[in-house]
């Protein structure tokens, strides 16, 4: 949550953007919500998590079978995703996708609240490729193509 309102300078660029792309081994100027989570995962967290990528599909490809949760899972009430948690989205069947943080989740309403980097602030512009880092409130759908694949459990 400290890094709530970081805004890019640039397209994909600015201090805070710049060194985690660097921390992830991303070149400058990448798409950088994966790198946001390595480095606060690492940096930030009182257990440093494994994986270190600047590829949302690595957190949910890369983690132990245990600690991966689907949509479906969410879905059907076999998992309640909890605060730290990792939520990752996918762009149709493609391996491009997009990660953030679990704040919350209703599960009267089906809303989870997250914090993301690389989004927008509000429901117009690029949902994966934003201008900042922002806390959204997002539903788990599957009829849409850019959809939550899981949650990965981080403690």
């Amino acid at each position: 949550m400290r890094y709530k309102g970081v805004k890019e300078l640039l397209n994909n660029r600015g201090k805070l953007v710049d060194l985690w792309n660097k921390f992830a081994g991303n070149a400058l100027g990448s798409p950088y919500c994966a790198a946001f989570v390595s480095y606060c995962l690492s940096k930030d967290s009182a257990i440093p998590f494994k994986i270190k990528s600047g590829l949302a599909r690595t957190f949910w490809t890369k983690v132990p079978k245990e600690l991966k949760h689907s949509a479906d899972d969410v879905l059907r009430r076999k998992y309640r995703p909890k605060y730290g948690d990792l939520v990752i989205w996918a762009n149709g069947s493609t391996m491009t996708g997009h990660i953030g943080f679990v704040i919350s989740y209703d599960e009267r309403t089906g809303i989870i609240t997250t914090i993301e980097a690389n989004t927008s602030s509000g429901k117009s512009g690029s949902q994966s490729n934003g201008n900042g880092v922002y806390v959204r409130y997002r539903k788990i759908s599957r009829d849409t193509y850019f959809h939550i694949i899981g949650f990965v459990e981080t403690e």
